[in-house]
This record gives structure tokens, sequence and C-alpha cells, in this order.
């Protein structure tokens, strides 16, 4: 292929949801870099390697047209970066932007209504972003949320570790002890 498959070389981890994509996209690059997994990362706030940020002329607010994808996916690769964790957006799913592409991990935010006015009905918008749980070894999953969180926690086929805040008893991961202050939120 033209960029030499490279989405195939790097650990690939789409995010999406109808909030939080961006601070989760931003903080999985983080971590992982962190962890020593250097990690780029795709998305609202631009292209950034694990280094810094990267110079390209946006194509979409969001989640790149499929060529530029793949460009961004090498030149994270060949500058160091053994990962790349993007926002995936359900338009982007549904014009098939990352066609072909199977992450290794997909998390999903939550669901709620938006981008009616392209989807023209909630279920479509849903279907689009369960979509991309189908392209995904594993999943990252919030199973507090009542419209998709549920469902993928049923369908989805692969490992998966679910998330709560709620307590709720079918979670992997639970936050407790949350404490809410003027500067933030605090466990």
């Amino acid at each position: 292929m033209y960029f030499d498959y490279t989405d195939e070389k790097i650990e690939t981890i789409g995010v999406t949801g109808t909030n939080g994509k961006t601070t989760v996209a931003a903080y999985v690059r983080s971590l992982l870099t962190l962890l020593k997994l250097p990690t780029g990362s795709i998305g609202t706030t631009g292209i950034w390697s694990s280094k810094k940020k990267l110079v390209y002329k946006k194509s979409t607010p969001t989640t790149p047209e499929s060529v530029d994808l793949h460009k961004i996916f090498y030149d994270l690769y060949t500058s160091g970066d053994e990962a790349a964790v993007m926002e995936v957006s359900s338009i982007a799913i549904d014009q098939q932007r990352v066609e072909n592409i199977y992450f290794d991990v997909a998390i999903h935010t939550n669901l709620s209504e938006e981008h009616l006015e392209y989807h023209k009905t909630f279920e479509h918008y849903k279907k689009c972003k369960m979509k991309l749980f189908q392209q995904a070894k594993h999943a990252v999953i919030n199973i507090d949320d009542q419209d998709m969180g549920k469902d993928l926690s049923r369908l989805f086929e692969g490992p998966k570790v679910m998330y709560s805040l709620l307590n709720n008893a079918k979670a992997t991961l639970q936050a407790k002890n949350i404490t809410v202050k003027e500067g933030g939120l605090f466990l």
C-alpha cells in the first residue's frame, strides 16, 4: 500500500463517544508515552507525536480523511512512535474514513443525541458508533451509559474492560470516593 500498511505496524487506539473523546485521547497519549510506549494522537486538538505537535492542514474537524490518516500513521511511525490514539467520530465511521483499520483497542465514553442533522436518527448515530467495535480486538466500555454501554458489553466478543462511576456490579473498574471541589474532580 502507499504508506506501507503503517496502521498494522503500530498499536492503534480509537476513542468514540459524544463527549470526552479529546480528553481521553490526550490522557491515553500521555499515559502510554510515560509508560515508555511513545504514542501520537489524532483529533480535534490537532496531530501530536509523542514529542511535539505536528503541522498538518486539517481535512476535517476530528477524524481526518482516509488518505490523510494513513499519511499521519506513517509520519508518527517514522518519527519513532509505536502507537497512535485517535478520536473516531460517527461521521468518519459512516463515511468509511477508518474502514479496514483494525484497532487494537476501541474506547467508548458515552452516547447522547448529537449530529442528528447528519445521521437523521439516533439509531443511525448509535449504529455508526457501534461499528468501531466491530473493527477492534479489545474494548473499554462505559457500562454506566444506558444508550450504548450495555449493548457493547453484551455484543462485543473480544476481551473488554467495563468501567463505572455508579458502583455497577458488572464493571471491571470502578471509581470510588470521588470528591468534587472547585479545583476539579478528585479520587
